[in-house]
C-alpha cells in the first residue's frame, strides 16, 4: 500500500470513528462514560461551585444531542468523501477538507478559548492534527 492510500484509509476510519462517537454523544451524553469524558471537564467551567441545575442539565442534554448529531453527519461526509472523491484525487475535495476543517478549528477553538473551555480546545487540537496530517501528506497528489 502506498502512502496516499494509507492516509486515505486513515481519513475513512477517522470519519467512521467520529460518526460513531457523534451518534453516541447524541444518544448517551448524560451517561456515566460521557460524564467522565466531557461533563466533568466542562461543567466546572460554567458551574464551578455547585451541581448542575436541572434546567441546565436539560439544556445540556439537548445541546450535546444536537452537537453529536452534527458531528455524526460531518464525519460521514469525511468518510464518504475520503472513500470516493479523495481516491480519485479530485482537487476540489482536498480544498473542501482544508477549508471546512480550517473554519471549524479556528471558530470552535477561538470560542472555546474565549469562554475558557480549555478541554474542548485541546480536543480540537488533537482532532485537527489527526485530520491535517493526512492532508499535508497527500497535498502533492492533488496539486498535479
Amino acid at each position: 500500500m502506498d502512502w496516499f492510500e494509507f492516509w486515505r484509509r486513515w481519513l475513512i476510519l477517522l470519519g467512521w470513528g467520529l460518526a460513531a462517537f457523534g451518534l453516541a454523544l447524541a444518544l448517551f451524553n448524560q451517561s456515566a462514560p460521557f460524564n467522565v469524558l466531557f461533563n466533568d471537564h466542562i461543567d466546572p467551567v460554567f458551574w464551578p461551585a455547585s451541581a448542575l441545575p436541572p434546567e441546565a442539565r436539560a439544556f445540556q442534554r439537548w445541546a450535546y444531542g444536537v452537537l453529536g448529531a452534527l458531528l455524526c453527519g460531518w464525519a460521514i461526509f469525511i468518510a464518504f468523501l475520503s472513500q470516493h472523491a479523495f481516491r480519485l484525487r479530485q482537487r476540489w475535495v482536498w480544498w473542501c477538507f482544508v477549508t471546512g476543517i480550517g473554519v471549524w478549528f479556528v471558530v470552535d477553538t477561538a470560542i472555546s478559548l474565549w469562554l475558557r473551555v480549555g478541554f474542548n480546545a485541546l480536543v480540537n487540537l488533537l482532532l485537527f492534527v489527526a485530520l491535517a496530517v493526512p492532508l499535508l501528506f497527500t497535498r502533492r497528489a492533488f496539486m498535479r
